[in-house]
């Protein structure tokens, strides 16, 4: 996973609509699958960024729309 992918990841977990946005702008990787290769105590193993945005104790519905917007994939 490369660093734009690592970034979406943690503006999605924050709840950071805007930086999602400029992410995806930029090229990140709206269906990028996180290896577990984090620190996360298991937490984050094979989720998507959209799946960590709407399990989020920061979770919003502006950050989850511009997800599904950059082409995040719900199948």
């Amino acid at each position: 996973m490369n660093g734009s992918d690592r970034n979406l990841f943690l503006a999605s977990l924050e709840g950071r609509a805007g930086e999602v946005v400029r992410l995806l702008a930029d090229g990140a990787n709206p269906n990028a699958v996180d290896p577990g290769d984090w620190d996360w105590g298991g937490f984050m193993v094979n989720l998507t960024p959209l799946m960590v945005a709407a399990g989020s104790p920061r979770a919003n519905a502006e950050t989850v729309a511009a997800l599904l917007a950059g082409g995040s994939d719900i199948g």
